[in-house]
């Protein structure tokens, strides 16, 4: 396929736009097509040819600037959908220590500092924070935030900002960070105040997030690819929502599905993990820790 309009038009729609989705690029496809005079193609079929062919150009086009359009699936949904992004793909395992800043310019060298702790509680789980806790009574029984892997409770990350070396962030100045990347499509924010990675972020960060978190990042025991927000099996096995989501049965509705059986071992696996469904989760006492 020849270089022209269409791949700059949709080109420039992944630039605007971060993350699109297949709906949004067949709508810049439809643009593309309509200033050409031509008509886009209805079929399925036809569209994923087009799409391929249109992104394998712009890729030749851009991969000298380590610049490529990928596709990247989002583990936020039971329903695997594909978006676009356009990720940097210089090796970031070069660059541990700096999170990237060859990568991410935009970003200032301390609003890097805070995604880093965002990083580290979203995938390792909370700390604790060692002055916060001599000011705090000590109680019978600490109670151990929950947690479940790939989100932060937006509260709590705003509190992540006094714990930054660099600079102390008040919880406005964190806010403002946290709208940031968002707004570049590296963070999203739901209705319930849950702060998640995009597919973007998944996308362009594996080279980063494998070194980095060697024993917290893992592969989809069914589909083999890196999963950072993982359902756990009591069996140690970690799956993608959407891969568990493909084993249910299409006559029902998976938005009302609470549990599958494990692909490996048949136990039953949650697909919205709570601090009782989790395995593993509970509460640690004291003496608990006394003698580790």
């Amino acid at each position: 396929m020849e270089y022209d309009d269409r791949h700059r038009i949709f080109l420039q729609g992944v630039l605007n736009m971060g993350v699109v989705s297949r709906s949004a690029a067949k709508n810049l496809l439809q643009k593309a097509y309509t200033i050409r005079g031509d008509s886009l193609p209805t079929q399925s079929s036809e569209l994923s040819l087009i799409l391929r062919e249109i992104t394998y150009s712009i890729n030749k086009k851009i991969q000298h600037l380590n610049l490529a359009i990928v596709k990247a699936i989002d583990e936020n949904q039971i329903n695997k959908e594909g978006y676009f992004v356009l990720i940097n793909q210089l090796d970031r395992s070069e660059e541990l220590t700096q999170l990237t800043q060859k990568c991410m310019i935009e970003f200032a060298p301390h609003e890097l500092e805070f995604l880093k702790l965002l990083m580290d509680e979203m995938i390792q789980g909370p700390k604790s924070n060692t002055a916060d806790e001599e000011n705090e009574e000590s109680d019978d029984e600490e109670h151990i935030p929950y947690f479940r892997k790939g989100e932060i409770m937006e509260t709590r990350a705003l509190n992540l900002g006094s714990r930054l070396k660099s600079k102390t962030l008040k919880p406005l100045e964190a806010q403002a960070i946290i709208d940031k990347f968002i707004e570049k499509k590296w963070l999203r924010s739901s209705e319930s105040e849950e702060i998640t990675f995009t597919p973007r972020f998944i996308a362009e960060m594996e080279t980063y997030l494998r070194p980095v978190y060697p024993d917290d990042i893992s592969s989809c025991s069914l589909c083999n690819k890196m999963v950072v927000k993982s359902l756990l099996c009591e069996c140690g096995k970690q799956f993608h929502l959407y891969c568990l989501g493909a084993a249910i049965p299409k006559s029902k509705n998976r938005d009302e599905v609470m549990s599958v059986p494990c692909p490996k071992c048949k136990a039953s696996i949650a697909l919205r993990q709570t601090s009782s469904t989790q395995p593993g989760s509970r509460k640690r006492s004291h003496n608990e820790e006394d003698d580790e």
